[in-house]
């Protein structure tokens, strides 16, 4: 998983600040062992709890701090994807103009 960084210049602040947010994202049920469960998220492969929700071998789901939160179509957990990259790009741009 990445932390997107921003790096915001404000008129009042003369130095640079990096705000690390955290955020809920998407990936696939690969495995389930009782309570916890293998996600892949973007090829990266995250034990989670899965005590939250019903979840099924093959699903897409929303996890957040070791927790999945929701069941999702796939449409949405590739909606999810592309914006992150759409993100990544700007936070890419961002970072070599500056």
């Amino acid at each position: 998983m990445r932390n997107f960084v921003r790096i915001n210049k404000t008129p009042h602040v003369s130095e640079r600040m990096v705000i690390i947010m955290c955020v809920a994202v998407p990936g696939k049920i690969i495995e389930i062992n009782g309570d916890t469960a293998k996600v892949d998220v973007m090829n990266n492969i995250c034990d989670v709890n899965i005590k939250l929700v019903s979840v099924k071998l093959g699903d897409y789901v929303l996890m957040h701090a070791g927790c999945v939160l929701e069941v999702l179509t796939r449409d949405a957990a590739e909606e999810i994807l592309e914006i992150f990259g759409e993100l990544e790009g700007e936070v890419y741009e961002n970072t070599q103009t500056d």
